[in-house]
């Protein structure tokens, strides 16, 4: 049997105190004295030695469970699919978890009564030391009614319906104005949103957006504006879109795409594209305030908070007509 590497074995290799590893490892600094160069030998000798703390060990001894849910919502339709926004979006937050000593249980979910339940039951099993998760626009009130009960550090990515609830979601209004400016040179007077559905081909929606957050804007149906399509100027969120865009019988005179920039090569010239540069916004809050709260029962003064995308991060690039 192969014998599980222990603090004191670091400690030995290392020539200091059991103490002193265990303060680096939990990143405790403050609690004991311990130089740069020490502090990157034990971290570097614990990876070496292939060191995994005792999960269940460290939740009796703090009374607190290191494992964070985050519940992602993914498509009923295409089950294996989580989407390259969620899937960055969970590679961050794992990243930034265990930095802090925290494992992700990730929880993958179709619609806000899955989401509900198993949040729920795995609360009741004591199995949740915090909780991230995304939400139904149009059905989060008893989700979030349960996180705001529920005594844990919580995050909800999204703007929820229950005042007071914990969210952090991000501000579209620079990339509106863009928008609007682009319009107004082709002509058009009004924007008109262009995402994924679910149960729909297309979800459309009229800009601005209320507050700033795209899925504020109540839906609204292509007969309202198939007919105007030179006053339209659609905002295409990702140029695969275009495609269902012409399936559904519709086909844009104006239009800009919004894309991630590692798709810049493969789209510049092809559409007036908007590459937005990874703002890691969310991240940022992440490690500022849910860890902080996460770590050492801190919670946000502020009950949310909109991350705002500044023009800066989007690069414009006009399409080869």
């Amino acid at each position: 049997m192969t014998h599980a590497c222990t603090l004191k074995d670091i400690a030995l290799k290392c020539g200091v105190s059991p103490a002193i590893v265990s303060t680096v490892l939990n990143n405790r600094e403050g609690q004991m004295k311990c130089s740069r160069a020490k502090r990157e030998l034990i971290l570097r000798t614990a990876k070496e030695m292939e060191y995994h703390p005792n999960i269940l060990a460290r939740s009796i001894r703090k009374k607190r469970v290191p494992i964070v849910g985050v519940f992602l919502r993914q498509s009923a339709s295409l089950p294996h699919v989580l989407g390259r926004s969620m899937s960055a979006r969970l590679g961050a937050i794992t990243t930034a978890l265990n930095e802090v000593l925290y494992e992700v249980l990730f929880v993958p979910y179709t619609d806000a009564e899955e989401q509900y339940a198993r949040m729920k039951s795995l609360m009741a099993q004591g199995l949740l030391g915090g909780v991230i998760t995304n939400i139904d626009f149009r059905n989060n009130a008893s989700v979030c009614e349960l996180l705001r009960n529920s005594g844990l550090p919580y995050l909800v990515l999204g703007l929820p319906a229950v005042p007071g609830t914990v969210c952090a979601y991000s501000d579209i209004r620079a990339l509106e104005s863009l928008c609007f400016r682009l319009a107004a040179q082709q002509g058009c007077t009004r924007c008109v949103s262009v995402e994924p559905g679910e149960n729909a081909p297309l979800i459309f929606r009229r800009l601005p957006a209320p507050c700033g957050h795209l899925w504020a804007a109540p839906e609204c149906v292509a007969e309202a504006f198939a007919g105007e399509l030179a006053n339209t100027l659609f905002v295409v969120m990702g140029a695969v879109l275009l495609e269902k865009l012409t399936m559904q019988g519709i086909s844009p005179e104006h239009y800009v795409c919004v894309d991630p920039e590692e798709d810049l090569k493969k789209l510049a010239g092809s559409h007036d594209t908007f590459f937005l540069r990874e703002p890691r916004l969310m991240e940022q809050y992440l490690r500022t305030t849910f860890i902080k709260w996460l770590t050492d029962d801190t919670p946000p003064e502020r009950s949310s908070t909109a991350l705002v995308t500044p023009e800066e991060n989007f690069i414009f690039v006009k399409r080869k007509h």
